[in-house]
Order: structure tokens, then sequence, then C-alpha cells
């Protein structure tokens, strides 16, 4: 993916969207044990479409942006990827205990 930047010569947003997709494998490794769940490959799609923007609306080759001005931009982005795994967890209970018999 870093690779497709380059060619872009947008190296600065490959490295987001690396960041980015970081975060969404810490999500994917927290919760790995509802890998079997169709509804959680669903949410880490979503988790990846609501990156977009921020990849895209951050300006990243401006100087000024510092690990320590990107940290918040990185807390609401795993909390967005988070929030989508649980809402996934939640659905697939729901979906387990629908399937229940009794």
């Amino acid at each position: 993916m870093l690779l497709i930047f380059v060619y872009l010569d947008k190296w600065e947003m490959g490295i987001g969207a690396w960041i980015c997709t970081g975060l969404v494998l810490l999500v994917v490794k927290s919760h790995w044990d509802l890998r079997q769940s169709p509804w959680f490959w669903l949410s880490i799609g979503v988790g990846f479409l609501l990156q977009v923007p921020i990849i895209l609306l951050t300006p990243w080759r401006n100087r000024g942006l510092t690990e320590t001005s990107l940290l918040p931009v990185a807390i609401v982005d795993y909390g967005l990827v988070y929030g989508c795994v649980k809402l996934a967890e939640k659905l697939a209970s729901r979906s387990e205990g629908s399937n229940s018999p009794g």
C-alpha cells in the first residue's frame, strides 16, 4: 500500500495510511476471538472505510504535525474502529441468541 502512495508522490499520506492500518490491526488482534463471526469482518471493513477521510483530509506534508499533535486523531481513529467491533460483537451475540432453541 505504501508503494502505491510513493508512486503517486504522496509518501506522507502513505505513512498515514500505514498508521491507520496499524490501528486496525491492533483492534483485530485484541478481538481475535471474534474472527469466526461475519459481523466482525464487516465491522473491520467499515472501520477501514471510516479511516479514508482521516487519511485524505489530514495535511500530512505539514511539518508542524508531530506525534503529539496526531495523538488525539489516533485515539479517535482507534475509538471508531473499536466501536465498530463492539457493535459487531453485540450483533453477533444477538444472532447467536436468536438461533438457539427455546
